[in-house]
């Protein structure tokens, strides 16, 4: 908003900071009785303070500093500007109070090409350049209004996160810090609902303005001439019905039967036409009925307190884990180079373990039964979870595969690749028969191949494939249970493990960053990290 005069010419004189020429915030003052900027005057000690001493900037004074080490302390050391301080306060009211331009016209238009508020005539006059357009104030409060939407999430988004670090750095309290993530997320949530409704107010608002617009002319043309006809035979009648005019009377009686003939015709043409109002509104049917289901927003889980780790027995040799499968009951874990297979249950409590020679990659089959490939062994077995684990079945296959996981028709995806022969992913029944094979092809969009090596896999509820290539492509590929190419995306770092939720959702871990990203299982397009680089 425009300021009035007087407070312009307080702010250019006596409110101006001499360092970033911005109005003060938070004003301090030098022994030397000159003003800056709280921020201002922290920068300038942390980057001139010499051996406790720094001059002030504008008449070179030397000042002692605070003993303080952090320059923000120093700064705060020196004393507030209560005149300042005033004098800004009655700038802001007068700034709050007063649109006016100084010539004493409202400014009650704004011009989107020049991007300044103006009056109704300098609107008229001035703005005429084909850029310029300019509308009333509320109007371009509409207009602007999803940039300040916007605006105001990424300001509550940094916001939230200075809070975090702010609290870490205050107590390190990692509970509490938690619990502001969980707040952060539902006020996350809580905001795309207010978008969402505000939207929804928008349309509805411009619907009803529409209608309430709309004109419907009505065809009333030939009830208006019927109506003057009987109007003017009316007035005529009246006019000669009396005791002078019995002539005029007993010529009409003579024709008295035609005319009431005529009169019913007459009659009989004022019906009103029956007419319709041209615009219906058909409300939204998948919104109307989740707003009749009462569906909840959301609800809180309890999550675990700890990292799984595996309480092994005395008795049983460490282990790299190579990989992990995880049912309902058990978490199995496998070391790729000494075969060496755990059970823990979910707290970590160790099961038992057996070892499976060059056993590879995963995959739950049952809650009491996983599948795993085995390397150079041509072989997928079945691992049963019960009393004890133990092979239950192996399915003898054509090739050596690698990566695994199951699909809802209860057939399997499989990857394989041995640096020789070209690497492919295979579609396989139970009994280890090839029902669709893709091998490693080139890119649609350039030369790079996008897979090499094919290790990770996973399925998600949809029946869609993820791959993560192994290698400095850097690629997470998403193919359709017909092994047909939706989508692909690069990332800065190699993918490793891979896997979905029931949300559509995917996790991909990312061992040289030490993060996990969630992406979208539509198109692959990244959502948030979860965890952080240590």
């Amino acid at each position: 908003m425009a300021t009035s005069r007087l407070a312009r010419n307080v702010t250019e004189d006596y409110l101006t900071c001499t360092i970033c020429l911005q109005r003060f915030r938070d004003p301090r003052t030098l022994p030397c009785e000159h003003t800056f900027c709280l921020a201002c005057l922290a920068n300038h000690i942390g980057a001139s303070v010499d051996d406790g001493v720094f001059v002030c900037p504008v008449d070179k004074t030397e000042v002692q500093a605070s003993k303080a080490d952090d320059p923000w302390e120093s700064a705060r050391a020196f004393p507030t500007d209560s005149l300042a301080e005033a004098l800004i306060k009655v700038v802001e009211e007068d700034t709050r109070r007063v649109n006016v331009s100084e010539d004493g016209q409202d400014l009650n238009f704004f011009c989107f090409g020049c991007q300044v508020m103006t009056s109704a005539e300098n609107a008229v006059e001035n703005h005429r350049h084909p850029n310029c357009h300019c509308v009333n104030l509320q109007k371009a409060y509409q207009r602007v209004m999803p940039v300040l939407i916007n605006y105001n999430r990424e300001l509550e988004k940094v916001y939230l996160k200075s809070e975090k670090i702010k609290r870490v750095v205050t107590n390190g309290n990692g509970i509490s810090e938690a619990k502001q993530e969980v707040l952060g997320e539902i006020g996350e949530f809580e905001t795309k609902l207010d978008d969402f409704y505000a939207g929804c107010k928008a349309t509805l608002g411009a619907m009803k303005t529409k209608v309430a617009e709309h004109e419907v002319k009505s065809d009333m043309s030939i009830n208006h001439a019927v109506h003057d006809e009987i109007a003017k035979r009316y007035s005529s009648f009246n006019q000669n019905f009396d005791d002078e005019n019995v002539p005029e009377l007993l010529s009409v009686y003579l024709s008295v039967n035609k005319k009431l003939k005529e009169l019913e015709k007459f009659e009989d043409s004022l019906q009103i036409k029956s007419q319709k109002f041209p615009l219906h509104f058909l409300p939204n049917k998948q919104l109307l009925n989740m707003l009749r289901s009462k569906q909840q927003c959301g609800k809180l889980q309890v999550s675990s307190s700890s990292h799984f780790r595996g309480q092994q027995s005395a008795d049983v040799e460490e282990c790299n884990y190579y990989d992990v499968a995880a049912t309902d009951k058990y978490i199995v874990t496998c070391d790729g180079e000494t075969g060496l297979v755990q059970r823990f249950l979910h707290d970590g409590s160790y099961v038992d373990s057996m070892r499976v020679d060059n056993i590879c990659r995963m995959t739950v089959v049952t809650d009491d039964e996983i599948a795993a490939t085995r390397l150079f062994k041509r072989k997928i077995a079945y691992i049963s979870l019960g009393k004890k684990m133990h092979i239950r079945d192996q399915i003898r296959t054509k090739k050596s595969y690698i990566g695994i996981c199951l699909l809802s028709t209860g057939d399997f995806c499989v990857s394989f690749y041995d640096g020789e022969e070209p690497p492919g992913i295979e579609i396989i029944s139970d009994e280890g028969k090839v029902l669709k094979t893709l091998l490693g092809h080139r890119n649609p969009a350039g030369s790079v191949p996008l897979f090499l090596v094919p290790m990770f896999l996973t399925s998600t509820v949809s029946d869609n494939i993820v791959v993560c290539d192994f290698t400095d492509t850097n690629h997470v590929i998403c193919f359709n249970d017909n092994l047909e190419l939706l989508w692909y995306q690069g990332f800065p770092s190699m993918p490793c493990c891979v896997t979905s939720d029931d949300d559509g959702m995917l996790y991909v871990s990312f061992p040289d960053l030490n993060e996990v990203l969630v992406v979208h299982e539509d198109d692959g397009k990244k959502v948030k990290d979860c965890g952080e680089e240590k």
